[in-house]
């Protein structure tokens, strides 16, 4: 691809997706990309590039010029933000084009996703608030969720939670470790008006807080999504054993939501994890990922398993 194949791609997916927060390109999918450094994001009226390489930053630098140049006039979008990802958490903010306003630096923006708004914030952390790749993930929760009891784990911005008071749900418990997270979780229900007397929002090292997910329970759908790497949470060693303790607390009929961002873990490696649970549960689904993301055996992993030996969880 060159640089003129990508800047025609560009426009063409902001033409079509003018108001719909979107991953636009993604390079990192390790499908043979000459921009496999690269993913882009749609963030309505902002572009960010999001470079995992220091050598290609001038690169970067001159598709954002080119960009600019021959599109600024059509008034697709407002600012070109940059993130360089250098691992061991070194992170390279800039706004390589335009200017984002003050008030966005500080309070944040609000993007849409499928008729939902999220708040997310630029230049504070390395994730935005919001994880475009799991869209087709929300989309599930919130087309299959209507009165059942949810339990959201590693909650993060709880966007989960948003799609599932969308779609109906009865209840919902999230749970993460930071509490400015949740917080932000309560503005993403807020800025959609939703009642939170539905929503619980718990602070908790969830390896740590067993009891008060089994008092809480039991769940028709838990939704699973760890980081792969954490300090306290390494999914190598954590992810089946802490899911173990927790599908107890599923209803006989429940479903498992499971998520897994690990590009060193394959689909069958993944499967191979959940052999403990074929007793009781069948994989019902394996979703899709959203338009424009595609990516090798070794992406993000989307199941849903479904509980099938009929008995009683917690009781």
């Amino acid at each position: 691809m060159t640089t003129d194949d990508m800047l025609e791609l560009i426009h063409r997916r902001l033409r079509d997706f003018p108001s719909e927060a979107l991953r636009i390109f993604h390079g990192r999918g390790g499908t043979g990309s000459d921009f496999s450094h690269l993913n882009i994001e749609w963030l309505p009226p902002y572009l960010m590039l999001v470079n995992y390489h220091a050598d290609k930053f001038e690169q970067c630098q001159q598709l954002a010029h080119d960009l600019w140049s021959k599109l600024k006039n059509k008034k697709l979008f407002k600012c070109i933000l940059y993130q360089g990802r250098y691992g061991e958490g070194k992170l390279n903010w800039q706004q390589l084009q335009g200017n984002l306003p003050e008030a966005e630096l500080t309070s944040g923006h609000v993007v849409q996703e499928m008729g939902l708004n999220y708040n997310i914030q630029f230049f504070k952390n390395q994730n935005v608030g919001l994880f475009l790749q799991t869209r087709e993930a929300r989309r599930y929760v919130m087309d299959n969720c209507r009165q059942l009891r949810l339990l959201n784990l590693f909650s993060y911005t709880c966007a989960f939670s948003v799609a599932a008071l969308a779609g109906g749900a009865g209840s919902v418990l999230n749970m993460d470790m930071k509490s400015s997270l949740l917080s932000q979780g309560r503005s993403n229900h807020k800025i959609n008006g939703q009642d939170i007397s539905k929503v619980e929002f718990f602070k908790a090292d969830i390896k740590k807080s067993l009891g008060k997910i089994r008092r809480s329970g039991p769940y028709d759908l838990i939704i699973y999504d760890p980081p792969s790497h954490q300090s306290s949470f390494k999914a190598q060693n954590d992810y089946i054993s802490l899911l173990q303790k927790i599908v107890p607390c599923l209803n006989p009929d429940g479903r498992l939501l499971l998520l897994l961002n690990d590009p060193m873990v394959s689909m069958a490696q993944f499967k191979q994890w959940l052999t403990p649970l074929f007793e009781s549960f069948e994989i019902k689904q394996q979703l899709p990922l959203p338009l424009f993301i595609q990516e090798s055996d070794a992406g993000l992993k989307q199941v849903v398993l479904k509980k099938t030996d009929g008995k009683s969880c917690l009781g």
